[in-house]
């Protein structure tokens, strides 16, 4: 009776399947609109007249009364199928998931037995039945305001106030509350239906609290579906205990969860019963696999269903000791990001896997005096800066963790030396200075020596800022002794290039080329960290700029840009805008030159990352070269400034990739397909190429239509059967 919004994909393909396949089972979580999704292409191939067909609605119905309903629906009498016998026919089976056994053990002997009989069946879980086809029904999209789950929102809301008007500000945070609601069409109608009570932004608000809010569906709906919380408990209750008990556990994991943790929290059980519930969970639509480290599985829950595990959680009054396990994992994984003279690009990854989870631990942790949480807050303030996320509340959230715990505990020295880095990276010199030469001296007392080469190294970075040349020296020299006692070749190669920017920087060129370049080739095989290759890059290019070789300045400003871009590398980022607008400038492409100093200057700003005395200079020196009249120059930069950082890396790095011209795709559009065939989300997406997920989902919007694809698998399979090197 209401109307059926997007899905044409999921028709056609599912329509497709039934044409070559006996039996097809639509799966996926509660509230996800299986049951609407089968009755829309019931009714097409009804209307197109294509065959009969047969719905059994299984909700009610347990037991042996499973098959004795299937069967009189059929018309089957005296236990004889043959009655199906040249029939065209199609059995419709909604809600399979309570009944798996019975239904399975009959369609095992009807498909037999009855060569024409096809069916199509809804569950949160597959029959696992020879032949069947699971076609994973997902969530409505909701990040864009033209989107299939905005649409669905607004056709509801309407239905209970007509006579209100939506404006694109209103729609803008209909997407939002979509997104936030995992695009469930159940749980998007039962939002949609407080709009007569309540304003769009207070319903956004309340969606923490949504499992008591989204009640009160339609009438006619079954009692699971008018509620979303009795949408998921009717999954909760189909589990054994242990499944029931690791789900519980894994919901206090916002940020998502490998077999480690799960493992943890299980205690005793071994890793193939983890292993085997996690897979089960999967299969019953309570977890679902998403991107993690590479060769690692991972998986998320969806918010809602996450939410209803917390209830469980607490009512079951395991919370804190599942907290508590957790917080213990937390430490043993952020520890060797932050005790090694270089994070390496693999604890780094890792760090930033668990965001979510560290900012969930340090926000509770946040209400105590646990010492732990010191530790946990330093690795989130890494992960924050790591993406030039270092406004005040970074700081507040590390200043609060040291406020609150023991100064003799044993990682005090590690988030002072983080909390110095923030103040260094807002230009607080003075600020980072006492930070860092306090954590220093903590650590001295200590004796953990990588610890130690990790805090001089970072007071050698804000000292030179502040311009204490010597005292900078002093700590550098002292890291690559350290560096050199342990062993660790990285930590050497980027002392080097730290002393080779010294040498340059006070005018003697051919000390600091003397000192890099027999590492230059380090970066073709070293396993560097990117933000590390990245300023290895920026000095190479400095030291050509010096010495007036303006294409092979350029040609590495760039490659530093690409992998700082890449990597979400802003200070990085900044710093080779600065180079590529100084080259662009000494080339006489001053129209480019003066752009990029402007995108340059606004994006600094908005950082709170001041342009570096070297980067300062070099571009007065080169305005004053360039020979361009002043009032022109000050319009141009002024057009610049009003340049976002992601507009201003494309314009910077599109003018220097080769045959731009003869490819319909563009250098971005390859760069979006290579990740897709990776696996990964559309904001994991934004975050590696530093754009939006609005963005995302245009250039996917545009791939498909430009290659006549229909679907992120039908891009990846494109992608494979041409190879990476035609389209990284």
């Amino acid at each position: 009776m209401s109307s059926f919004v997007g899905r044409d994909d999921d028709l056609v393909e599912i329509g497709r399947l039934l044409r070559t396949t006996r039996l097809v089972t639509l799966v996926g979580p509660a509230g996800v609109g299986k049951t609407r999704l089968a009755a829309e292409l019931v009714g097409q191939l009804q209307r197109a007249g294509r065959g009969e067909v047969v719905l059994v609605e299984l909700a009610r119905t347990k037991g042996a009364a499973v098959a004795l309903e299937i069967k009189s629906a059929l018309g089957i009498t005296h236990g004889d199928p043959h009655v199906l016998a040249g029939r065209d026919l199609l059995l419709v089976l909604d809600n399979c998931e309570h009944a798996l056994d019975d239904c399975g053990e009959l369609l095992g002997a009807l498909l037999t037995q009855v060569p024409d009989l096809r069916v199509l069946a809804t569950s949160r879980e597959s029959l696992r039945l020879p032949g069947e086809v699971a076609y994973q029904v997902h969530g409505l999209s909701g990040a864009d305001r033209r989107s299939d789950a905005v649409r669905l929102f607004l056709d509801r809301a309407r239905t209970v106030a007509p006579e209100l008007e939506f404006e694109d500000a209103d729609t803008t945070v209909v997407a939002e509350i979509c997104a936030k609601l995992d695009g469930l069409p159940l749980a998007i109608e039962l939002a949609a239906r407080l709009v007569r009570a309540f304003p769009l932004d207070e319903i956004r608000a309340r969606l923490d609290d949504r499992l008591s809010l989204l009640t009160g569906g339609w009438r006619t709906a079954d009692q699971r579906h008018q509620d979303l919380r009795k949408a998921i408990a009717w999954s909760y209750e189909l589990l054994t205990p242990p499944e029931m008990t690791i789900f519980r556990r894994l919901s206090a994991l916002p940020g998502g969860f490998g077999p480690d943790v799960a493992g943890v929290l299980m205690g005793e059980t071994n890793r193939a019963q983890v292993l085997e519930l996690l897979l089960s969970l999967e299969a019953k639509s309570l977890i679902m696999p998403c991107a993690g480290a590479p060769g690692t599985a991972r998986f998320r829950m969806l918010e809602s269903i996450r939410l209803f595990g917390q209830e469980e959680l607490v009512a079951s009054g395991e919370g804190d000791w599942t907290f508590d396990r957790i917080v213990d994992w937390l430490q043993v994984v952020v520890t060797p990001a932050l005790e090694a003279v270089i994070t390496s690009d693999e604890a780094m990854g890792r760090l930033i896997l668990e965001h979510d989870n560290l900012e969930h631990v340090v926000e509770r942790l946040s209400e105590s005096a646990d010492e732990r949480q010191v530790l946990i807050a330093a690795a989130l303030a890494q992960v924050r800066s790591h993406y030039g996320q270092v406004g005040d509340l970074t700081v507040a959230m590390l200043d609060g963790a040291l406020d609150r715990t023991d100064p003799d505990s044993p990682h005090r020295s590690i988030a002072l030396g983080q909390a110095a880095q923030l103040a260094g990276l807002r230009g607080q010199y003075d600020e980072a200075v006492r930070l860092g030469e306090a954590a220093v001296e903590l650590e001295r007392q200590r004796g953990r020596v990588t610890v130690l080469g990790r805090l001089l190294r970072l007071l050698h970075g804000v000292r030179d800022r502040r311009g204490e040349r010597e005292q900078a020296m002093s700590a550098l020299r002292e890291t690559l002794d350290i560096s050199r006692r342990v062993e660790d070749h990285t930590g050497m190669v980027l002392c080097l290039n730290d002393l080779a920017w010294h040498h340059l920087v006070e005018g003697d060129v051919a000390r600091a080329e003397r000192v890099l370049d027999p590492w230059a080739g380090v970066l073709r095989f070293a396993r560097l960290p990117d933000r590390q290759v990245a300023s290895v890059l920026h000095t190479r290019a400095a030291i050509a700029l010096h010495k007036d070789d303006l294409r092979t300045a350029e040609a590495r400003f760039a490659e530093s840009l690409r992998v700082a871009a890449g990597a979400c590398l802003e200070t990085q980022v900044l710093y080779a805008l600065d180079g590529l607008a100084v080259v662009a400038l000494l080339c006489g492409r001053a129209e480019r030159g003066l752009l990029l100093v402007g995108a340059s200057d606004a994006a600094h700003k908005v950082a709170g990352v001041p342009r570096d005395p070297w980067s300062a200079r070099r571009i007065d020196e080169a305005l004053t070269a360039s020979g361009v009249p002043e009032v022109h120059a000050r319009a141009t930069i002024a057009t610049g400034r009003r340049t976002t950082v992601r507009d201003a890396v494309a314009y910077a790095l599109e003018e220097l990739t080769e045959d731009s011209g003869t490819d319909p795709l563009s250098q971005r559009e390859r760069d979006v397909i290579e990740l897709v065939t990776k696996g990964f989300t559309n904001r994991q997406i934004a975050a590696r190429l530093y754009i939006s997920v609005r963005t995302v989902e245009t250039h996917l919007r545009k791939i498909r239509d430009t290659l006549g694809l229909r679907s992120r698998a039908h891009i990846a399979a494109w992608a494979t059967q041409r190879g990476a090197s035609q389209i990284a």
